[in-house]
């Protein structure tokens, strides 16, 4: 299983293809959970073909970056925000921002992984 971080559980269309092609490599042992955290978590990928998958998350944006383990987990939101027309603050980008600080832009913190 491969889980990734999505703050706020946001993908652009070209993300969500990508992440169904991935899914669709692995036939009926593929299949993908959108989890209560705002995440997906991929299932059925094999360990020979991580690298490939991790390039491909890269190239659009993702990562699975400090997602597993004893990591800060994927900071979740208003799944309305940026829509809601009685929203006060759109917090997207702030979620955005915090990600980043939890992974370092992908790249790594490790002064908070494995707390």
């Amino acid at each position: 299983m491969m889980r990734l971080k999505l703050p706020n559980g946001v993908t652009t269309s070209e993300q969500t293809r990508y992440l169904a092609s991935v899914i669709r490599k692995y036939g009926k042992e593929g299949c993908a959970d959108v989890t209560t955290r705002q995440n997906w978590q991929i299932r059925g990928v094999v360990l020979p073909d991580v690298p490939e998958i991790l390039k491909g998350l890269a190239n659009v944006g993702l990562t699975s970056l400090q997602s597993g383990m004893d990591n800060v987990r994927n900071p979740v939101g208003n799944p309305l925000a940026g829509i809601d027309p009685h929203e006060i603050v759109d917090t997207r980008p702030y979620n955005n921002l915090l990600s980043q600080f939890i992974t370092a832009n992908a790249h790594g913190n490790p002064s908070i992984s494995n707390l």
